[in-house]
């Protein structure tokens, strides 16, 4: 079973337990391609929020800096009058 801690994907065995370090770590990363779709939805999301009053990609896509193993980094500025742990408990 997969389960998230923060923004990283952990594979657990089904009782439980971290498997060995040797499990294939690709299963834990998006592909190159899935990545780009994935940061693309989350951008047109953010766009059709009007939570959401600006954005920025941050990080190694901010730079031309991606590879293989870059994560997505986005900056979320939300309306004045909402708190982040508000908004991300919907």
């Amino acid at each position: 079973m997969d389960t998230a801690v923060g923004t990283t994907a952990v594979l657990r065995s089904a009782n439980g337990t971290v498997p060995p370090r040797t499990a294939p770590y690709d299963a834990c990363v998006f592909s190159v391609p899935e990545r780009e779709a994935l940061r693309d939805r989350l951008i047109a999301v953010a766009r059709s929020d009007d939570r959401i009053t600006a954005a920025a990609i941050v990080g190694s896509a901010a730079n031309d800096g991606e590879d293989a193993w870059s994560d997505i980094d986005l900056a979320l500025r939300l309306a004045d009058d909402l708190e982040p742990v508000d908004v991300a408990a919907e």
